[in-house]
């Protein structure tokens, strides 16, 4: 499992797995079975869902969540 660094990127975590898509379409086997390990589906969902997965997160909209969270820091929640 991947740990998210401190201040991740929503952006680069959304590229990733339109990486991890693309490679999976194109039978990359490692990506295949990324996707595979939590849908039947080759979808950009999917993929979503495999990167959230991989950070140990539930779903994606969790993921999303936490990343966004971490990116208002303390003085900008209190704001």
């Amino acid at each position: 499992m991947s740990v998210l660094p401190t201040r991740p990127d929503l952006d680069q975590l959304r590229r990733q797995a339109r990486e991890l898509l693309k490679a999976a379409r194109a039978d990359h086997a490692h990506s295949l079975h990324r996707l595979r390990s939590v849908s039947d589906e080759v979808t950009l969902s999917a993929a979503q869902l495999a990167i959230a997965r991989e950070h140990g997160f539930p779903s994606w909209p969790r993921l999303k969540a936490a990343v966004e969270r971490r990116s208002v820091g303390p003085a900008q929640a209190a704001g």
